[in-house]
């Protein structure tokens, strides 16, 4: 019951009907949902809460960490709609990671939950596909209509770039998927389907920002599980994929300088300044619409902007505890016990830096959807047997000043990039 209750949840979070089916609109079925979850699992959740099992679940600690300082950010600034706003929705992200972590709890669990994913995946790529199409005409999707007709889903998949996002992802975990030998032939060839379909509503997307995303986890997964013949497969494969999604989106040089990448690049700009000039707790969680016309498009940046270097160095600690967890597990340093697991690493990893990549472009902050691929890490580090055990990273000053090194790197990159791009410069 927990499971299905769980699964229910993700594909209510990932699919989204509230948005485009009339008469969920003022049902709320996700807290309905959410609530039931509570209910059912409120033991299993609340043993995530303790001390010791906070400790070997460093990501859902970093959760913690970045949410303090979240609503800090708003004290500071004394806005308290802003503060119930920020409260509300970090209290449904730390449920949701919570209850993914404490629900999954199995090796069949986590791969049902991979497959749930691609599934809802496909799914609002194919709707989204059937309107793009005229074929069916839902009232809640979009079309972009600019220099091309893009592909749009509803609310937060509405833009072009943000559904790139989620069907990278899909393809990813439907990519494993196909090449699992624990599903059946007729499994595995739904999805390959399911592979074209996402394939296609990437295409139509004509997002350059989801392909950069898609060859970044190509070339992660690639490399990882391959190794040196890795490289010489990616250099192949590089060239199919760059033809496959041939025009504007493959012209990364000429996006630097049109409009929209100029629009973005002094987007940057302008919340760097926020930075210098707030790096205490930042300007408020949600306060950019009272300091910029837009958020910043890149979800790193905006959460130094909002919440301070703080808050910015715990969001990002974030993605540094996954990407070390994954690589502690890796090959070199010990063996992973069960071979499926073994061979999800690198798809998880692929998935990682793809939406790391993703990020750069689109604002992702307080999104739930950002965190489900952060719980499943969560979930994967807990259930992968290795010799030796792996030891799960720790939260020490040690950590904390390698991610604050690596924060102020990041902003001094960026800075850099956007002195050397920006057309007024």
């Amino acid at each position: 019951m927990a499971v299905v209750l769980v699964l229910l949840l993700n594909a209510i979070l990932q699919i989204r009907p509230a948005e485009f089916v009339p008469g969920l609109l003022t049902v709320p079925i996700y807290e309905i949902t959410l609530a039931l979850c509570l209910i059912v699992c409120g033991p299993r959740l609340l043993a995530e809460a303790t001390p010791r099992v906070l400790a070997a679940t460093p990501i859902l600690k970093c959760l913690l960490w970045f949410s303090l300082f979240s609503l800090a950010s708003n004290l500071a600034q004394g806005d308290l709609e802003l503060l119930a706003e920020t409260g509300t929705d970090l209290v449904r992200i730390v449920l949701y990671v919570g209850l993914v972590i404490a629900v999954i709890d199995t090796p069949v669990r986590l791969r049902w939950f991979l497959a749930s994913c691609a599934l809802c995946a496909a799914i609002v790529t194919g709707l989204a596909i059937l309107n793009y199409q005229g074929i069916v005409t839902i009232s809640g999707y979009h079309i972009v209509e600019a220099d091309v007709r893009r592909l749009g889903a509803s609310g937060l998949y509405g833009d072009p770039n943000d559904l790139a996002l989620l069907i990278t992802q899909g393809l990813i975990l439907a990519a494993y998927g196909l090449t699992s030998r624990r599903w059946s032939m007729p499994i595995r060839l739904v999805h390959l389907a399911w592979i074209a379909v996402l394939g296609l509503g990437l295409q139509l997307t004509y997002s350059r920002g989801g392909l950069m995303a898609l060859l970044a986890g190509v070339a992660t997964a690639v490399l990882t599980r391959y190794r040196a013949k890795g490289l010489m497969i990616a250099g192949l494969t590089l060239p199919l994929v760059l033809t496959v999604f041939a025009g504007r989106q493959a012209d990364f040089s000429g996006a630097i300088g049109s409009g929209s990448g100029q629009s973005r690049i002094h987007l940057w700009d302008h919340y760097l300044s926020l930075v210098a000039d707030n790096p205490g707790l930042g300007i408020g969680a949600g306060g950019w619409k009272y300091h910029a016309r837009q958020v910043a498009h890149n979800s790193f940046l905006h959460a130094f902007a909002e919440t301070g270097l703080p808050g910015g160095v715990a969001f990002l600690a974030l993605f540094v505890v996954a990407a070390q967890t994954l690589s502690d597990l890796g090959p070199r340093s010990r063996q992973i016990l069960d071979p499926e697991m073994a061979r999800l690493r690198p798809y998880l990893l692929a998935m990682l830096s793809s939406y790391v990549v993703g990020m750069l472009s689109l604002t992702r902050v307080f999104t739930l959807p950002t965190y489900t691929m952060l719980a499943c890490i969560a979930a994967y580090a807990r259930l992968t047997p290795a010799e030796p055990p792996c030891q799960p990273p720790r939260l020490n000053p040690t950590f904390w000043c390698k991610a604050t090194a690596a924060g102020f790197l990041f902003l001094v990159l960026t800075w850099i990039y956007v002195k050397r791009s920006a057309s007024y410069y």
